[in-house]
């Protein structure tokens, strides 16, 4: 019964994946449409001033302490006597 739902659950996951990212499919051509548009209106100064803020902003960060190994413990075989 479990084993079932799953199957189904990744046939369902497949099929959405393919509508999305399939040319032939309804939802495949408006998605490029909308991001060669949301590209073309995208002039790219919102990022930039973003970034350089952020990299103002930022302090120094100490580094991280190393952890500690713990020790192995030592596994020792007895000799068979001959």
């Amino acid at each position: 019964m479990d084993s079932g739902m799953i199957v189904l659950l990744l046939v369902l996951g497949g099929v959405m994946v393919y509508m999305l990212f399939s040319p032939t499919s309804l939802v495949g051509p408006w998605l490029d449409r909308h991001c060669k548009k949301e590209r073309e209106e995208w002039s790219g100064e919102d990022v930039e001033d973003t970034l350089i803020q952020s990299v103002n902003a930022d302090i120094e960060v100490p580094p991280k302490p190393k952890k500690k190994k713990p020790k192995k413990k030592r596994v020792y075989k007895r000799r068979k006597k001959k």
